[in-house]
């Protein structure tokens, strides 16, 4: 198969101040927009900037926290931005259908289209478990909005296995973010598109990231943390 696709997930965008036009990065994870998402003219101004870093790389945004996190997951006493005084905070979040969480929807989609991203991430709490209910909301979310976020990559945690996770996708039609210590767990019948997350400390398991080149097809392989840059090149040197 063809290597990886490789890029970072910035949860400050000022890290694009270590980059290097010889960096090979095809993919930017914006997960800075989870707590505090750009508006529109600085939308722009980011999607402008990242391009002329690394020319043809995917822009993929993951979803504002009001959409996807509820109030007693803690994201929004940490943000600065919020929805506006005519919405309830308490009600927004795993992509329910009311008034707050269509606003967090909407800010969502206006950045998305400003930053001509490529792909929506998203990232949900533990609080959304593998329910019947919670299921039905984020396939009801999938089926709505598809066609406006391009591809939709689930991130899910807490008390989803690796197999639900990844069946759920597949029955979804969607792309999946995994931790590369999850990939062990990873069913050898999946086929659906991945999304593979590294960090610090992940990155020093060489056994762990010798099973993204045994991958049937090739995943994207995502760097994260404090220097997200130097995991990547590190790991384009090692693969070459």
């Amino acid at each position: 198969m063809s290597g990886p696709r490789l890029g970072i997930i910035l949860d400050d965008t000022s890290a694009l101040r270590m980059a290097r036009p010889s960096d090979p990065v095809a993919v930017v994870a914006l997960r800075s927009c989870l707590l505090n998402p750009p508006r529109a003219k600085g939308a722009r101004t980011l999607s402008e900037r990242i391009r002329t870093l690394h020319a043809g790389a995917e822009i993929c945004p993951y979803a504002w926290h009001f959409l996807t996190h509820t109030r007693t997951d803690g994201l929004a006493a940490r943000a600065s931005r919020n929805l506006g005084s005519e919405f309830a905070p308490a009600s927004a979040g795993h992509l329910r259908e009311n008034a707050a969480t269509q606003q967090a929807w909407s800010v969502t989609r206006n950045y998305l289209s400003e930053l001509r991203a490529s792909a929506l991430i998203l990232s949900m709490p533990p609080s959304f478990s593998p329910s019947v209910h919670h299921r039905r909301l984020l396939t009801d979310f999938v089926r709505k909005h598809r066609h406006t976020c391009g591809r939709i990559v689930c991130d899910l945690h807490g008390l989803w296995s690796v197999p639900q996770a990844a069946d759920l996708a597949s029955d979804l039609e969607v792309e999946l973010m995994l931790g590369v210590g999850e990939l062990a767990a990873l069913p050898s019948t999946s086929k659906q598109p991945l999304w593979i997350r590294v960090d610090a400390a992940d990155h020093v398991a060489r056994e762990e990231l010798a099973r993204v080149e045994d991958l049937p097809s090739a995943p994207y392989v995502l760097f994260t943390g404090p220097a997200p840059y130097s995991l990547l090149r590190a790991f384009a040197a090692r693969t070459e």
